[in-house]
C-alpha cells in the first residue's frame, strides 16, 4: 500500500443512489436555517473577498491548510508536465501551495466566479505566462480545449457552490487529460456537526444535500447555497464521468463544534493533537468530517 493509500478510506460501497432532490425555496430556507439572507455564490464571495484571508489565520485553519497542502503536493508529485486548473481559486491558495513547495509546474490557471476574489488573487500574485486568473463559472470551462490540464483541483468547498454539479463534472472530465488527477474538496453532508444539529434541533434539513453555507469565522448571518456530498454519492456519480481510482479523506471532524473549537482552537499544540486523534479514530469514516476530500483519476 503506497503513502497516499494509507491516508484514505478507499472502500467502495454499492448502494442506493443518493439523489439530490428538489431545492427548498429561499424563503423557507431563511426560516429553517435562521439566516438573514441567502445570496448567489458570486455576490456572497464578492462581499467577503477583501477580508477573506484574514478569516483563516486561526490555528485550526492554518493546520488544515498544511494538511491539505501536503496531501495535494503528494498527489500530484508523479504527474508529468503539470498543467494545473484551480477551480473556485478564491485568493489563490492553491498557487500559494505550489510556490511554497519545490514542485515544478508548467502552467497554473485560477478560475473563480467572484470578480473580487480574482482581484485579490491578482493583487497577491500577479500574472505572467506561467500563471493566469479568469472570472468564470466553473460549470463552463469553454475557455479551455479538451485535455488541456493534467491536474484539476478545487479546494475547501468551492465545488460545493456549483449547483449544476453534473455540468461541472462533465466540463472537468473534458479538460482533464487521460490519467490526470482530480483533487476535489467539498462540504460533507453527514458531518458530525450537521448530524448533531439535525438530531437535537429536530431539523432534518441540516443533513440535506442542498442548503445554505456561511464560511468559517464570518458570522454575518448571510450565506449562499451549496451542495453537500458523501462518499456514496461521489462513488455513484464520478464513474459516470469517466473517473476511477476514487479515494476519500475526511478533514476536521470535531473542531467545528463550538465548545471544542473554543477550548482547543487557541492552542496550536492542542489543535495538532486533535487532528492526529481524529485521523486515528475516523480515518475509515470520512463522511463524518466537515470537509470531504475526493481524489480520482480520469480513465
Amino acid at each position: 500500500m503506497n503513502g497516499i493509500q494509507k491516508k484514505f478510506s478507499i472502500r467502495r460501497k454499492k448502494g442506493k443512489k443518493n439523489k439530490p432532490g428538489l431545492p427548498i425555496p429561499i424563503e423557507q430556507q431563511l426560516k429553517l436555517f435562521r439566516m438573514k439572507a441567502i445570496l448567489t455564490p458570486q455576490h456572497y464571495y464578492d462581499q467577503v473577498a477583501q477580508g477573506y484571508d484574514a478569516l483563516y489565520t486561526d490555528h485550526i485553519s492554518t493546520l488544515e491548510n498544511k494538511i491539505v497542502c501536503d496531501l495535494f503536493l503528494e498527489t500530484i508529485t508523479d504527474v508529468p508536465k503539470k498543467y494545473i486548473l484551480d477551480l473556485g481559486c478564491g485568493t489563490a491558495l492553491g498557487l500559494d501551495f505550489l510556490k511554497q513547495s519545490s514542485v515544478e509546474f508548467i502552467y497554473y490557471a485560477g478560475m473563480d466566479i467572484s470578480s473580487q476574489m480574482i482581484y485579490q488573487a491578482k493583487k497577491r500574485f500577479g500574472e505572467n505566462q506561467q500563471q493566469e486568473f479568469f472570472i468564470e463559472d466553473m460549470a463552463d470551462l469553454s475557455l479551455f480545449k479538451d485535455n488541456s490540464f493534467s491536474v484539476v483541483t478545487s479546494f475547501f468547498g468551492s465545488f460545493s457552490h456549483v449547483l449544476n454539479y453534473e455540468q461541472g463534472l462533465k466540463e472537468i472530465q473534458r479538460v482533464l487529460k487521460p490519467g490526470g488527477k482530480l483533487f476535489l474538496m467539498t462540504y460533507s453532508r453527514f458531518s458530525i456537526k450537521s448530524l448533531l444539529k439535525s438530531t437535537f434541533g429536530f431539523n432534518k434539513h441540516y443533513v440535506g444535500f442542498r442548503r445554505p453555507y456561511d464560511i468559517r469565522n464570518n458570522g454575518s448571518g448571510v450565506a449562499c447555497e451549496a451542495l453537500f456530498y458523501s462518499p456514496e454519492l461521489m462513488n455513484d456519480i464520478l464513474p459516470q464521468f469517466g473517473f476511477g481510482d476514487i479515494r476519500f479523506k475526511g478533514l476536521n471532524y470535531l473542531m467545528e463544534l463550538p465548545l471544542i473549537k473554543i477550548s482547543v482552537g487557541s492552542n496550536p499544540t492542542r489543535v495538532a493533537s486533535w487532528f492526529n486523534m481524529e485521523d486515528r479514530i475516523f480515518r475509515e469514516h470520512p463522511q463524518y468530517a466537515h470537509s470531504l476530500i475526493t481524489i480520482a483519476t480520469k480513465q
